[in-house]
């Protein structure tokens, strides 16, 4: 106990004092949360990852364009332009549509006696093809030799011995005639007389039916 009223104030003074000192410190001491910063990318940073992986995805698509070949990608480029072209054709195909002719032509169905023997010319073609271009992309290949070489074939298919005795081959849609051997036996099936009939008679068909439609016209 102080002695005296005035030592009193005086204590009670410096308590206080002393409380707020230590008031101030804990304010003071308040733990100041920070953002963590390590391991996250500045905006520069992110920039230079987006153009390295843009750079990289470049240089996959040619190496991915260098193995599939220049071949290859000229195909592809081929197969879209005919499905695009295809794409605009109408819906509507008529009989007298040459491109539809020309893809049943090229249809080999499986009961076809001859589908063997044109899937081998097929393939032939498409190997005479490759040779061609092989030949045309040669340093040492001269342009007169490209221009006389088909004709030089044309000369030696006309020059071949063709079937000129009785009966008449029978008809094909390819109009192939038979060896000029041919003992005049038909050992088909049947197949392409009956193709030949059906498409005469739906031909005969859609005259009558033109006529009969135009005959009060």
């Amino acid at each position: 106990m102080p002695d005296s009223l005035d030592a009193f104030d005086e204590r009670t003074k410096l308590e206080l004092n002393m409380f707020k000192s230590s008031a101030e410190e804990e304010v003071v001491g308040v733990t100041q949360v920070r953002k963590r910063t390590k391991g996250i990318l500045s905006d520069e940073a992110l920039s230079d990852q987006a153009l390295k992986a843009r750079k990289n995805a470049e240089l996959e698509a040619k190496y991915a364009l260098w193995n599939r070949g220049v071949d290859s990608v000229k195909e592809r480029e081929i197969a879209l332009e005919e499905a695009r072209y295809e794409a605009s054709k109408p819906l509507a195909r008529y009989a007298d549509d040459a491109d539809l002719n020309s893809q049943q032509k090229e249809v080999i169905h499986a009961e076809d006696p001859m589908g063997a023997y044109f899937k081998e010319k097929r393939k032939r073609k498409k190997e005479k093809e490759k040779q061609e271009k092989k030949k045309k992309h040669g340093k040492h290949r001269a342009d007169d030799d490209e221009e006389g070489a088909p004709e030089v074939e044309e000369e030696e298919e006309d020059a071949r011995p063709r079937y000129k005795g009785p009966p008449e081959p029978p008809p094909n849609r390819y109009g192939i005639w038979p060896g000029y051997r041919w003992d005049g036996v038909d050992r088909s099936n049947g197949f392409e007389r009956k193709l030949v009939d059906d498409i005469t008679r739906r031909k005969v068909e859609r005259e009558l039916a033109y006529k009969w439609g135009t005959e009060d016209m």
